[in-house]
């Protein structure tokens, strides 16, 4: 539970009502993907605009 807990630390902040859920039990796979293409996009704008900037 400890290592649940510790991935979910840095998730809770992009989506705490997800996580907060009931639905995180019964879709665990299905919240775990949902948070990571969530936290992808994001990441990936950054990293563009990043790449733009120092271009």
């Amino acid at each position: 539970m400890t290592t649940h807990v510790r991935r979910q630390l840095p998730s809770p902040k992009n989506n705490t009502p997800a996580n907060d859920t009931p639905t995180n039990e019964n879709g665990r796979p299905r919240t775990t993907t949902n948070m990571c293409i969530q936290r992808r996009p994001p990441m990936y704008e950054n990293n563009q605009m990043t790449n733009g900037v120092h271009h």
